[in-house]
């Protein structure tokens, strides 16, 4: 019987160096249209803060290390990383891994 793999791992190699990765779940279609919808109608900042929500509430784990190599914490339990360490481009990678729009390393087997 199928088993629906809704919790996806993303390579973040050009980001983050070999063998790096981000464990997300997949972003409802409903979900995804209302962003996109409502993004439209936000002013920047708020369109911000709905983006790093969605990313928080699919976020699942990843290996990333900071610029000394050492560990991250979890995303969820530090939101604050979005404004002290990530880039512009890891932000935009998580967006798009939530979406969908970024290439699959496997299913939640790493």
């Amino acid at each position: 019987m199928p088993k629906r793999n809704s919790i996806r791992v993303h390579k973040s190699d050009d980001l983050q160096g070999e063998d790096s990765w981000v464990k997300v779940k997949s972003a409802e279609w409903g979900k995804s249209k209302a962003l996109r919808t409502a993004i439209k109608e936000l002013d920047d900042d708020d369109a911000t803060k709905l983006t790093e929500q969605l990313i928080l509430e699919h976020f699942v784990g990843w290996n990333w290390v900071d610029d000394d190599g050492n560990p991250l914490p979890s995303l969820k339990e530090h939101p604050e990383l979005f404004d002290t360490f990530l880039s512009n481009d890891e932000v935009t990678f998580l967006a798009e891994a939530v979406g969908g729009g970024k290439e699959k390393k496997g299913n939640s087997s790493t």
